[in-house]
């Protein structure tokens, strides 16, 4: 009797555990057709290595500088996940951008693997301003990194 009621009951949860469909209409692999991309690389103050995607409008005329935003992601994540959106998005908007994997995540250097180091992740978005300044984008990028779900941080960085 055990078994057979065990056996109803787990024959009835794949029926009763559809849950919501949350990947209509999204695209996280999304690709801009109105951007070039460029994976970039450099490193921190550290000697770590840190990768990123650059978008840049195709309409950038040559030699001209744009504002310019670093967009990072959120703990738990890399780029992929969510930065390459938002950036994809500003970049279409007129700012270049700059998608980066933080230190010790994603295609970036660091060990041990996924560590939680702020310290170390403002450091990134510092090397990822001074990496690009004067090629493509403006002196003073933003930075925009999402540390929840709820809370986006953006600030300038001063010269």
């Amino acid at each position: 009797m055990k078994t057979l009621m065990l056996s109803l009951v787990l024959a009835a949860i794949p029926l009763t555990a559809v849950g919501q469909d949350m990947a209509h209409g999204a695209d996280n692999f999304y690709r801009s057709t109105q951007l070039t991309s460029e994976k970039v690389r450099f490193n921190n103050q550290y000697h770590m290595q840190i990768v990123g995607n650059l978008y840049v409008p195709k309409n950038r005329r040559p030699g001209q500088a744009l504002p310019a935003i670093i967009v990072g992601h959120p703990m738990g994540a890399v780029k992929e996940q969510s930065a390459d959106l938002y950036a994809q998005k500003l970049a279409e908007q007129g700012f270049v951008t700059l998608a980066i994997d933080q230190s010790f995540w994603g295609e970036s250097a660091g060990e041990p693997r996924n560590a939680v180091a702020p310290d170390i992740y403002a450091e990134a978005f510092s090397a990822s301003s001074a990496s690009a300044s004067g090629s493509v984008w403006s002196r003073r990028p933003a930075v925009c990194s999402r540390y929840s779900s709820a809370t986006v941080f953006i600030t300038v960085r001063r010269k």
